[in-house]
């Protein structure tokens, strides 16, 4: 990463939070719903990344509605509905993806952009706490009221950072989100692993 390949113009890199900086991965609630109630895990991905995780995302449905919502979507008692408990029995600081953050942070203007509803965000941030000094901007689509990949999302994080988008590059493990950077004119990144990222 930030290597001779990487445009001199480049001022700023956002990155995702959760698979990128934080190894997470939504599959592992979707595994455990599955498991739960005897669904398909596709079938529990598709009914709340469609019909749910946009609104929660951006701070539109609460936490008691959200939770409400899936034991009803799959008949089940709230207190089965492992949202924000699995996320922090699972989640971790990838610190390999650290170690290529610090180094960067001493050439770019770096930033974190992630799709995250409040419950999770705040244990997110306590998990960043030590790293947090080397983002000067952070973003979150619960606070913000827009999730990636929008394309107004993304055209508000550069506002608040006052770059261009062709100044900028963008790091996410999602293909859409990715995508939904390039469309407006964001350099981007696809995460696969650490390797690739400090080849790219």
């Amino acid at each position: 990463m930030a290597n001779a390949k990487t445009k001199t113009n480049t001022k700023t890199i956002i990155f995702d939070i959760g698979g990128v900086v934080i190894e997470y991965n939504n599959s592992l609630y979707y595994s455990e719903i599955a498991k739960e109630t005897g669904t398909k895990e596709r079938i529990v991905k598709e009914k709340i990344e469609k019909r749910l995780l946009p609104l929660f995302d951006k701070g539109e449905i609460s936490t008691d509605e959200f939770t409400k919502s899936i034991a009803n979507m799959f008949g089940i008692s709230k207190g089965r509905v492992r949202w924000y408990e699995n996320f922090v029995e699972n989640a971790k600081i990838n610190k390999s993806t650290i170690k290529v953050i610090r180094r960067l942070s001493k050439r770019y203007t770096l930033a974190y952009f992630s799709n995250v509803d409040y419950s999770r965000y705040g244990y997110l941030l306590k998990l960043m706490e030590q790293y947090k000094k080397l983002f000067k901007y952070r973003f979150a689509s619960c606070t913000i009221g827009m999730r990636k990949p929008e394309a107004r999302a993304y055209r508000y994080v550069l506002s608040k950072m006052h770059v261009h988008a062709n100044e900028t590059i963008f790091i996410d493990n999602e293909q859409r989100n990715v995508l939904g950077a390039e469309a407006v004119g964001i350099k981007s990144i696809l995460f696969k692993n650490n390797t690739e990222l400090v080849n790219a």
